[in-house]
């Protein structure tokens, strides 16, 4: 019984001799929550005839944040309203173009201008997720003034 004791206390007084000599290494990761958006500007080949499924760029969602990202679209014209549409800089112009927008592939249906198309519980890739936006504007005839019509389409990608 003494030898185990005196073995005891020789392991206390040995493992006390490096007490506060720790290490402590350390980093820290930053955060990345990008989105690149690719060909932004795109002209419609046709508002009048119509088309479907027109692509119009390709999004790169990138997001480290282990609890996930949240990416969101916006139609500038759409505002409140739930339909997208392009309509002419010129105030005397009323026309609007409605168009219906798909987002890798599915529907986007937008609320109050806006809808979430991304809404994921993990990270992405370290090169990111790489998505398609499509747009469809079905034909109409030759019922639009002459003129130019636009909208903008406004990302937003949102860490968790």
């Amino acid at each position: 019984m003494k030898k185990l004791l005196v073995i005891a206390v020789g392991l206390l007084s040995a493992s006390s001799l490096f007490a506060g000599n720790n290490v402590v290494v350390s980093g820290t990761v930053a955060q990345v929550a990008t989105l690149n958006v690719t060909t932004a500007t795109f002209t419609t080949p046709d508002p009048v005839a119509g088309f479907t499924d027109q692509q119009v760029t390709t999004v790169t969602e990138r997001c480290n944040s282990k609890l996930g990202y949240k990416v969101t679209l916006a139609s500038l014209n759409a505002a409140a309203t739930a339909q997208a549409y392009l309509k002419s800089v010129d105030a005397a112009n009323t026309d609007k173009i409605n168009y219906s927008i798909k987002y890798n592939g599915s529907a986007v249906t937008l609320v109050a201008g806006s809808a979430t198309v991304t809404d994921v519980t993990a990270k992405t890739a370290g090169t990111g997720v790489t998505k398609n936006l499509q747009i469809s504007i079905a034909a109409a005839g030759a019922d639009y003034n002459a003129d130019t019509y636009s909208d903008t389409i406004t990302f937003t990608l949102t860490a968790k």
